[in-house]
Formats: structure tokens, C-alpha cells, sequence
């Protein structure tokens, strides 16, 4: 399986060359490195602008497990799993911001469908973002029932992508739903999956 959880700069991997240096201190420096990163993920917390929506303390709060199964239109059972390991770049911002995010596994193994990540109170990050993203397309504003006047869909999926976003603007902060390109076997219709995810998950935090 190819895995989509980004690692960044993984410090454990770089621990591992520990013996090949071990005359020059390195293991002792790179200890120091990841106590660094500790220290700074606790010392700051992104703190969302005043009148933002408080999000769900985790992925099934914002979206049901069953509901991600449902929009997909699959009969495997999949659970959202945070799991993972290492210190990195991206895990040391998601401890500051303090979001949920998490991926969908089905059980009892390391394939999935999908993922979630969310920014608190991240509506400029997606403003400054939007132009910038183009992959797997350029996002494309779309309708969901239930979003405010000051809240925003966007889909990333034209016919024929390997793979599918949503990016949601709601009470002030962005939420991103990413459908991965199949690695089970399961025929799924990625842009009606992400629109339907996007739905739902709009119904649970509206």
C-alpha cells in the first residue's frame, strides 16, 4: 500500500544512521533535536480568531465513521485512525494547531479510503491558499445545503482524476477531506464520494 500520511523532516529516520556516526556524537545531537522540536510544540498554540466555530475534539466528531462508509458507497467498515509515529515538521504544527485529523482505515489494517485534516479558525489560510492549489485540479466552488452566506465549498476533482478533495470554509475554519486513489479494490465515484462527504460533514457541524 502507498501511504499518504506525509512524514516531512522524520528524525526517527535519520536516528537510524546513529551506528555509522556514533564516533562523531551524532546520536546525542540528534536526541537533542527531537527534545527541541517537544519543547517548541508545547511552548505555542495557534489560538483561532475571535468568533470562530469550536471544532469537534476528533475526526468522528466532525464526521461519522459511518457516514465517510455511506458517501463512498462501500460495504468495509472503516474507522478514523491518528496513529502514527516520529517527530516532523507536519507533526509538530498539527500539535500547535491543535485541529483533529486523522485517516480512514478499514479495520484491522493500514489500507483506506480516505483522510481528514482541519485548520481551526483557518478561513485566511484557505483564502491565502486557494489560488496556489492545483492538484489534483483547481478548486471548483460548489453548493452544499446547510453552509451560511459566509461559509464556503470547494471540490478539487474533475472526470478522470486518480483522487478527490473538498475544502470547506465553516464557522471561520477549514476543513479538507482528501479521497485517496484505490488501493482495495473498491469501485468508488471519488467526486460524488467527496461532494457526499462534504455534505455530511457540513450536517454535523452546522
Amino acid at each position: 500500500m502507498h501511504d499518504r500520511r506525509a512524514h516531512g523532516l522524520d528524525l526517527g529516520s535519520v536516528d537510524h544512521g546513529r551506528r555509522d556516526l556514533r564516533g562523531r556524537g551524532f546520536g546525542a545531537r540528534c536526541r537533542g533535536c527531537r527534545g527541541n522540536l517537544r519543547r517548541r510544540a508545547r511552548c505555542r498554540t495557534l489560538a483561532p480568531p475571535a468568533g470562530t466555530s469550536a471544532l469537534p475534539a476528533d475526526c468522528p466528531g466532525v464526521i461519522p465513521d459511518a457516514a465517510v462508509q455511506s458517501a463512498l458507497g462501500i460495504d468495509a467498515t472503516v474507522q478514523a485512525s491518528s496513529g502514527g509515529g516520529g517527530w516532523s515538521l507536519e507533526a509538530g504544527a498539527r500539535e500547535n494547531w491543535g485541529g483533529p485529523h486523522c485517516y480512514w482505515a478499514f479495520l484491522d489494517s493500514d489500507a483506506g479510503v480516505g483522510s481528514l485534516a482541519t485548520l481551526p479558525g483557518g478561513a485566511w489560510a484557505w483564502d491565502e491558499a486557494r489560488t496556489f492549489l492545483t492538484l489534483p485540479s483547481v478548486p471548483e466552488a460548489v453548493t452544499i445545503a446547510g453552509l451560511s452566506a459566509d461559509d464556503e465549498a470547494w471540490l478539487r476533482c474533475a472526470p478522470g482524476d486518480a483522487y478527490c478533495l473538498i475544502d470547506l470554509v465553516i464557522g471561520g475554519n477549514w476543513v479538507e477531506a482528501y479521497v485517496w486513489p484505490d488501493d482495495a479494490g473498491f469501485s468508488i465515484d471519488r467526486r460524488a464520494g467527496a461532494l457526499a462527504i462534504g455534505e455530511a460533514i457540513v450536517a454535523s457541524l452546522g
